[in-house]
């Protein structure tokens, strides 16, 4: 019994010294020192420089072309009986009337598209109508008669004078007073100008151009 009691003591010591041993060695394996501790705080992890990209360049748009209105093209329908398609012609271009012919006066003709007076011959009848007489120049060739003659039923209406006359200014020649109906004639035997009136209707005037 008393040989036991050393064996057991250094069992226990030797339990007591492991379990310090494994105690210290589990303690010291985890404490990091303060020489440490500081070296890692000196440790700033610096951050990767960011590389800016360039910003792009602006893009010019051109400016879009104009349209082109393509040309009316003739519409084709299709033929049965040939079988494809047949071509619509355009529609003609609508056709322009004429233009009214040109009415000439008395004493007149066209010449050159326009109104020219042409030399009268023989015996000439010049109606006194509506106020007027037959023409307001007339170009005869000597030796040639007028005769005059009334027309006009509006004479004596509205308390007009109910009758006209033939009177060359200068007095080469005189009518009288000619009614509706009556007729009166001169022969011109003198080349010459002669103007004439209506004296009871100043607005009438014509003239008779004698040539030879």
């Amino acid at each position: 019994m008393n040989k036991a009691n050393p064996i057991l003591i250094l069992i226990v010591i030797i339990g007591l010294v492991l379990a310090v041993g494994v105690f210290y060695f589990a303690y010291s394996g985890n404490t990091i020192s303060e020489s440490e501790i500081e070296l890692k705080s000196e440790q700033i992890i610096e951050p990767e420089p960011v590389v800016q990209e360039p910003e792009p360049e602006p893009v010019v748009q051109e400016p879009e072309p104009e349209p082109v209105v393509p040309e009316p093209i003739a519409e084709s329908r299709p033929n049965p009986a040939l079988g494809g398609a047949v071509p619509i012609a355009p529609e003609p271009e609508p056709i322009r009337e004429p233009e009214p012919a040109i009415e000439c006066a008395f004493g007149q003709e066209i010449i050159a598209d326009k109104c020219e007076l042409v030399v009268l011959e023989g015996d000439i009848e010049c109606l006194i109508d509506k106020g007027a007489f037959c023409a307001e120049i007339l170009m005869v060739k000597k030796g040639t008669t007028i005769k005059w003659k009334v027309i006009d039923s509006y004479l004596g209406v509205g308390g007009d004078v109910d009758y006209h006359q033939v009177y060359e200014v200068n007095g080469l020649f005189d009518s009288g007073q000619m009614v509706e109906g009556r007729s009166w004639t001169f022969t011109f035997n003198e080349v010459g100008e002669f103007d004439y009136i209506c004296p009871p209707h100043i607005f009438m005037m014509a003239k008779i151009i004698v040539v030879d």
